[in-house]
């Protein structure tokens, strides 16, 4: 169950990466995917850019 929603999350933060450029409209989706995994969130973690930037080379490392 936990690989799956980690994967899950994964996967979605990778899509998110493609297709939302701009940093607000990613970081509600962020909010989104971390809802949905709940404590396994935990288990990666996620570099976002400041505010007012663009979404490009976001650093995902896993525990």
């Amino acid at each position: 169950m936990r690989q799956r929603k980690v994967r899950n999350y994964l996967e979605g933060l990778g899509e998110l990466q493609k297709n939302y450029l701009d940093r607000d409209r990613f970081m509600r989706r962020v909010g989104v995917l971390q809802h949905q995994a709940g404590s396994c969130r935990h288990c990666v973690e996620l570099q976002v850019p400041d505010k007012g930037q663009k979404v490009s080379g976001m650093s995902i490392q896993t525990l």
